[in-house]
């Protein structure tokens, strides 16, 4: 009778075991790349049994017990797929999907407010959205045009201002913060905005923080920030160039006229997107050439702009970013009579500028979303030289600014975000009107966050 129950017992745990070791497995990729979607969701619709896929795009799900089960396959910015499936015992069984991708309508992302990611709606702060298709639309050779019709926010030459936080000084900065890609982007000088080597055609939107945000920022944002976002690199290779071109016409009353010829002006830009492997990036070449409306008013401009990134594990990624301009042009400061607006005096008639300026970043992003935290690294350069020559004499300056930035978020609850912090940076200048300085700051911030 022992013997017996003994038997029956080992029948059971058997059958029990066997019903509990089912395996599903598989890959999940991009339908139109084959590229793996690492993150995607795989679930047992109505249990808990799932999974995640890993970098390659791997899923596993193990313990499946028999059965007729309804398997979702799901991923943001992709079609949801689900398939029935029946398990038997023991059975290991394999699917491999691929998914199409889709469309999301939703509100737009922000991090320039809170220094992380968050909903238009939840900052703390005015923000300002601009789409980077709105600027494609209007077809503008300069940043500048595009922020002229946004509200709040008045140019004079290069100086901006949000708000009228500060007035007009020609040829340094303002109390606005301008970046790339959160990269601040002040010459080590005179701080003022170098507009020639903002990537015109990489921008996947523009934020505009429209009031004092110098708690996260420091004193360079007092009034206001605007923040650059650059496009990401496409799942698959693609090559782009755009071409454009046209001329000035006549002036009104023939007296100002200075040349018989039509001035011409034309822009070029070559964009190339890649990924290979866990290596994704995006580079472009661009130029500009005007002939100019007015006598000493021409401008040659050359930009090369790349961004990448690569991802280390799931948790882990590096951002680079780099961005150098050249520019050459005819130095115009005074017209020569009420009579003659487009001509200069012709000994100034030679006067020109050249400058180049450059900068780069490196950063490095972990994300850990289950213990609810984030922390990055960030080490960035810019420099700008320049050299005018001039009937009055020549003029040169070189300034050279490199900072690190280390920051850290920990979000405990949904509603709850603290956010610490610490930028630094060392600035060194050689100028024939500054002389020779160098400098450097160093500051702390810390921002606690609830939303009620």
């Amino acid at each position: 009778m022992r013997r017996a129950l003994t038997l029956a017992l080992i029948f059971i745990l058997g059958l029990t075991s066997g019903a509990y070791s089912g395996v599903i497995k598989g890959k999940v990729t991009d339908k139109e790349t084959g590229e793996p979607l690492m993150g995607a969701n795989v679930v047992l619709d109505g249990t808990t049994y799932g999974s995640s896929c890993d970098l390659d795009g791997n899923y596993y799900i193990f313990g499946v017990p028999a059965g007729s089960y309804s398997l979702k396959i799901s991923i943001v910015g992709y079609k949801t797929k689900k398939v029935t499936i029946a398990l038997g015992d023991n059975d290991t069984l394999r699917y491999n999907f691929r998914l199409s991708e889709q469309v999301l309508v939703s509100k737009p992302v922000v991090v320039t407010a809170s220094k992380f990611e968050q909903n238009i709606q939840d900052s703390p702060t005015t923000v300002t959205y601009i789409p980077g298709d709105d600027i494609l639309k209007k077809n503008v050779t300069d940043l500048r045009d595009v922020l002229r019709t946004t509200g709040g926010v008045n140019i004079t030459e290069s100086q901006l201002s949000i708000r009228n936080s500060s007035g007009y000084t020609r040829g340094v900065g303002t109390r606005v913060l301008f970046m790339i890609d959160g990269v601040p982007m002040i010459p080590g000088d005179t701080g003022e905005i170098k507009w020639e080597i903002v990537p015109l055609n990489d921008i996947d939107h523009i934020e505009i923080l429209k009031g004092s945000s110098s708690a996260l920022y420091g004193s360079n944002a007092i009034g206001g920030v605007i923040n650059i976002i650059t496009k990401e690199a496409k799942k698959k290779q693609e090559l782009k160039l755009k071409l454009s071109g046209g001329f000035y016409d006549k002036p009104l009353y023939k007296q100002w006229q200075w040349t018989d010829n039509y001035q011409k002006y034309g822009d070029m830009s070559l964009n190339y997107s890649f990924k290979y492997n866990k290596l994704t990036g995006r580079a472009t070449i661009s130029g500009l050439y005007s002939e100019g409306y007015r006598m000493a008013g021409d401008d040659q401009q050359e930009n090369i702009f790349l961004s990448s990134n690569y991802q280390l594990s799931e948790e882990n990624n590096l951002d680079f970013l780099a961005s150098w301009g050249y520019k050459n042009w005819g130095t115009f400061t005074m017209w020569e009579s009420a009579e003659h607006p487009y001509e200069v005096k012709p000994s100034e008639a030679n006067n020109r500028t050249n400058s180049t300026k450059g900068i780069t970043s490196l950063k490095l992003n972990s994300r850990h979303l289950k213990e609810n935290y984030f922390w990055s690294a960030k080490l960035y350069n810019m420099y700008a030289n320049w050299y005018s020559d001039l009937a009055d004499g020549n003029m040169w300056g070189r300034s050279n600014r490199m900072g690190l930035e280390l920051q850290f978020n920990y979000k405990p609850h949904s509603n709850h975000t603290l956010s610490i912090g610490t930028d630094n940076f060392y600035s060194d200048i050689k100028s024939q009107t500054f002389a020779k300085h160098s400098g450097w700051s160093t500051s702390l911030y810390a921002q606690d966050e609830f939303k009620l």
